[in-house]
């Protein structure tokens, strides 16, 4: 969520998802760290799903090049799970 609320820009977006993510357990670095963009820190395992959400996010929803590597890393059920959020956002 905070990966797309970067690329979106939305003021009121930021605050939820960041308040959402804090209370899940992200410290406020890195909150702040993905509402800028960066990914660098991200753990290895949800690397792949953050630059595909960044990506969609950037081609305004249409861009589902990368939906086959999703479902190659995380299985059918979590990659169709990333893609149904990646749509409610």
């Amino acid at each position: 969520m905070l990966v797309v609320t970067a690329v979106n820009q939305c003021l009121y977006c930021a605050a939820f998802h960041s308040r959402a993510a804090t209370l899940s357990g992200l410290a406020l670095d890195e909150v702040a760290l993905l509402l800028t963009g960066e990914l660098q820190h991200t753990p290895a395992a949800e690397l792949p799903a953050l630059l595909y959400a960044h990506g969609w996010a950037a081609a305004a929803a249409s861009d589902r090049n990368g939906e086959a590597e999703l479902v190659a890393i995380y299985g059918p059920d979590q990659a169709a799970g990333i893609v149904l959020v990646l749509h409610m956002i």
